[in-house]
């Protein structure tokens, strides 16, 4: 439901996969094409959007066409989000972290963050952004500042140092947070969470694969998305049940067959 409070916001809803061709209506307007069903994608519908009232969202679907060779199923099978934000806002998927080891315990973490202004003016904003542990105890802060034009999009960049931090690995999947909070003068206009790991790889071609100096067999399971008797649309649980067991198995590795696969199973495979 849209509240009369929500006038002033970037209304937005977001569709995780649709199988196959979408196309999206929002009271009676037509907001968008989507032509593939294993990418997601955003439908803004802040100017057709009512407030304080009924909504109509129609997605009509065209399954006759087809992407590959296996069971594609048909119809929204992924989650589907409404997102509500004000004007100033960090971008969809907008915040990129990499970590890279300088030298002993020494890391630095490149950071790019997109921020949106949906307003009709310039803003001046400032990006604060802060590494958590997994225990959410701080361990690095930086910061950036400066203007966005009206209906544009600007990447600001910045750095953390970091000494010593806890490695991820197939054995120990550990995961710090990178939480950005983006300002509009003194207000809060935004937070942001995305979790990354420390971890330092090479790839020898006598010897193989390197994971922070150890050599990793990779052990892979190669894997659609739909699983047996539930179909394509999968429930959560079912994911991180089907990853519990390939690592039971033995498995370090996944092969997403043949396309970009749920966010549910990703984030199952980055939690084992």
């Amino acid at each position: 439901p849209l509240e009369e409070a929500d006038e002033n916001k970037r209304i937005s809803i977001l569709f995780e996969g649709v199988a196959i061709h979408a196309t999206v209506y929002v009271n009676g307007c037509l907001m968008k094409h989507n032509f593939c069903g294993y990418t997601s994608f955003e439908v803004d519908i802040t100017d057709v959007a009512r407030f304080g009232e009924e909504n109509v969202v129609s997605v009509y679907i065209n399954n006759k066409q087809h992407e590959g060779w296996w069971y594609e199923g048909a119809g929204i099978y992924r989650h589907v989000h409404l997102i509500k934000s004000e004007l100033i806002s960090v971008d969809l998927w907008g915040v990129f972290a990499c970590p890279e080891h300088i030298e002993d315990k020494a890391w630095r973490v490149a950071t790019e963050t997109t921020v949106r202004n949906d307003d009709f003016s310039r803003r001046r904003v400032r990006i604060k952004g802060e590494i958590l542990t997994e225990t959410r105890e701080l361990a690095a802060i930086s910061e950036a500042s400066g203007i966005i034009d009206c209906k544009q999009k600007r990447m600001f960049r910045y750095s953390f140092d970091v000494t010593d931090p806890k490695l991820w690995s197939p054995d120990t999947p550990v995961r710090y947070t990178m939480r950005t909070t983006v300002y509009s003068g003194e207000k809060v206009v935004d937070v942001n969470e995305v979790k990354f790991g420390f971890r330092t790889f090479y790839m020898d071609p006598d010897k193989g694969l390197f994971i922070n100096g150890k050599h990793y067999k990779i052990k892979g399971m190669c894997g659609h998305e739909n699983n047996g008797l539930t179909g394509k649309a999968v429930p959560d649980n079912i994911q991180r049940y089907r990853v519990q067991k390939m690592k039971e198995m033995g498995a370090n590795g996944y092969r997403c067959s043949h396309y970009p696969q749920s966010e549910a199973l990703m984030e199952a495979l980055d939690e084992a």
